[in-house]
């Protein structure tokens, strides 16, 4: 974000939270829609890798999740990086490695390639809520985020479990697992 760091240099920090707040906004409407579209999408993805992959379409739509859910509180990483704070994400990647590993080492045997999905996803998204509330408790921006991503994890992970329950859903299923959320999401988080 160029014209982030470029209004935090000419001191403009009302200016450079409204340029944040946009784009976090966005990327929740992003992430959530493309998150939707592959989930519902992952039947006939799995089924071109071959039968081999065939029993594994909930764990990528579950890993889809995990990682979509997460995906938006990368750009408070961004913006630690843009105020000069980018060592916190540095810490917040290395506690992220050691909670995959801790997790992964505990799940493995237990549960398989489930275990990892969870380990890997899981772990990915806890730091990167971790880099966003960073981002905010730290850096000099005022940006509002819970209500938006409240509702962006509420129906994301409905969405997901539609999605995970439906198996492999029809043309119009898979329409309104896509547009339902998105819809709901954009009323209930007030997008203009």
């Amino acid at each position: 974000l160029p014209a982030l760091t470029k209004l935090m240099a000419a001191g403009n920090p009302k200016a450079a939270s409204e340029v944040f707040s946009t784009n976090l906004r966005m990327l929740f409407a992003i992430h959530l829609t493309v998150a939707c579209a592959v989930m519902f999408l992952m039947e006939p993805l799995v089924d071109l890798m071959g039968s081999n992959y065939s029993n594994e379409k909930a764990l990528f739509k579950l890993l889809v999740i995990l990682y979509a859910l997460g995906g938006p509180g990368g750009l408070g990483g961004t913006l630690l990086t843009a105020v000069g704070k980018q060592q916190l994400s540095v810490w917040i990647g290395a506690i992220q490695l050691a909670v995959y590993l801790g997790a992964f080492t505990l799940l493995w045997p237990r549960y398989g390639l489930l275990g990892a999905v969870i380990a890997i996803g899981g772990s990915s998204l806890v730091c990167q809520i971790a880099l966003l509330a960073a981002a905010r408790l730290k850096g000099p921006l005022e940006f509002p985020y819970r209500r938006d991503y409240f509702w962006f994890v509420v129906l994301g992970s409905l969405a997901g479990c539609v999605a995970i329950g439906a198996g492999t859903p029809g043309f119009i299923t898979g329409v309104l697992g896509c547009t339902v959320p998105i819809g709901a999401f954009l009323l209930l988080a007030r997008y203009q």
